[in-house]
């Protein structure tokens, strides 16, 4: 009986790291190239990491996903193409790559 508890255990234990292994997230920082406010999705310019070209990457936005800009929560209808942000995200393996906090650094005019 003690076996299979443990086993039981074991089992939890690996799915639930791998599950967490997942959703770690990453940021990055880069400049919007398109938005797609239908669908809630943006697609972002960044130096690459190998060799520093620019590269591109697009993402889907959530409607839970927190929206900044200084001090102030503001809406996705707020963003603008070639603002300047940074991207906290996650891979949901189902649908994409997930912007889980994106903070917008263009303060100026707005």
């Amino acid at each position: 009986m003690i076996k299979i508890g443990m086993l039981v255990l074991l089992c939890f234990l690996i799915t639930t790291s791998s599950i967490l292994a997942q959703q770690t997230d990453k940021t990055i920082t880069g400049q919007i190239l398109e938005i797609d406010s239908v669908s809630r999705k943006l697609t972002l310019r960044h130096n690459s990491y190998r060799g520093g070209n620019p590269d591109q990457i697009t993402f889907l936005v959530p409607k839970d996903a927190q929206i900044i800009r200084g001090t102030s929560n503001i809406s996705f209808l707020n963003i603008n193409v070639s603002d300047r942000v940074t991207v906290t995200y996650y891979s949901d393996d189902l649908s994409g790559l997930k912007i889980r906090r994106l903070e917008d650094h263009n303060m100026g005019n707005r």
